[in-house]
């Protein structure tokens, strides 16, 4: 008798224990971070440190994206948190839902900080542009500390028709947190005084004054080799004829080399956001608009620049990151 009773004594305590040592998970949380963890979504009672820190440690895997929802078996999750504590009493749903916690950002504010930052990038005069056509998230969920918006160009991108940009979020103090990124567009129109005839011009006519004058016109469609100053160009020859109203482009004179075979030019390169500038030699002549094979004096590398000036030329690089 005096066994029996030891052994129902300790079963009682034993129970006892266990009901007080409980693992309680509601049926929808909140979490917030890249990974799902059981630390962030269990309440225990009781429960001993160690097996406390063992729980916690458990993964359900990613999260979803800020302000989105992943669902689990609770079926599932107990039998990992009994695989790590066997004795402890569970309370769990059949389902839990995990959202992952978001700030929303609203279409206004994107617009306005895409907005900025185009006008920061491009050369046109402000005065001179017209953006329309928008096409930007209506709401943007980004992880909750999140407050950087990066946004992304096109390597050479000239802000001039149909401009796409990649929005990215990010949380500056943490390289653990989400990237949200999205595309948005924007069409953008530039009217700019551009050369034209101001009569019809045979082939080797010289630019003047009294055979070509300034209108304004829209830049989208035209040639990039457009021309918005007669001084620059004034007493060159004609290498076609043009008619009235015709636009002078640069292939429409006599070709003259900007930049020759040796010269050391300045090099205009764009990665990403950053701009930078260096010197490279030119291994062959180019003309305006003309794509030409130059070489780092230092490393001996070569690669391929466009010609933009005398003596200036532009190099596309890709982005950080990028598959280019």
């Amino acid at each position: 008798m005096k066994f029996l009773l030891a052994i129902t004594s300790a079963l009682f305590f034993t129970i006892t224990a266990d009901a007080r040592s409980l693992v309680k998970i509601e049926s929808d949380v909140t979490v917030d971070g890249p990974e799902i963890t059981l630390g962030a979504m269990v309440v225990t009672d009781g429960v001993e440190e160690r097996y406390v820190r063992r729980i916690g440690n458990i993964s359900l895997g990613r999260s979803a994206e800020p302000g989105g929802v992943r669902k689990f078996s609770g079926e599932g999750i107990s039998k990992q948190i009994l695989a790590v504590a066997p004795h402890l009493f569970i309370d769990i749903p059949k389902e839990v839902s995990v959202r992952t916690a978001a700030n929303e950002i609203s279409g206004k504010e994107l617009r306005e900080k895409l907005e900025k930052a185009i006008r920061h990038r491009m050369t046109w005069p402000e005065e001179a542009t017209t953006l329309s056509n928008w096409n930007v998230p209506k709401i943007l969920a980004v992880p909750v500390g999140s407050d950087r918006l990066n946004v992304h160009f096109s390597p050479g991108e000239d802000f001039l028709g149909r401009v796409n940009a990649q929005l990215e979020y990010v949380d500056p103090e943490s390289s653990k947190t989400f990237r949200v990124q999205r595309t948005a567009s924007v069409e953008i129109d530039v009217e700019l005084p551009v050369l034209v005839a101001s009569k019809p011009l045979r082939r080797g006519a010289i630019l003047t004054s009294e055979s070509t004058q300034l209108e304004k016109r829209s830049l989208r469609g035209l040639p990039r080799q457009f021309l918005t100053d007669l001084p620059d160009v004034a007493g060159e020859r004609l290498a076609e004829p043009l008619s009235e109203g015709r636009v002078v482009l640069r292939r429409h004179l006599v070709i003259q080399n900007l930049v020759k075979r040796g010269d050391i030019m300045l090099v205009d390169a764009q990665t990403g956001g950053l701009e930078i500038r260096i010197e490279a030699k030119a291994l062959e002549n180019g003309s305006f608009g003309q794509m030409i094979q130059a070489e780092n004096p230092v490393s001996r590398r070569r690669f391929q620049v466009e010609v933009t000036g005398e003596g200036r030329a532009m190099l596309s690089l890709p982005a950080v990151g990028s598959d280019q």
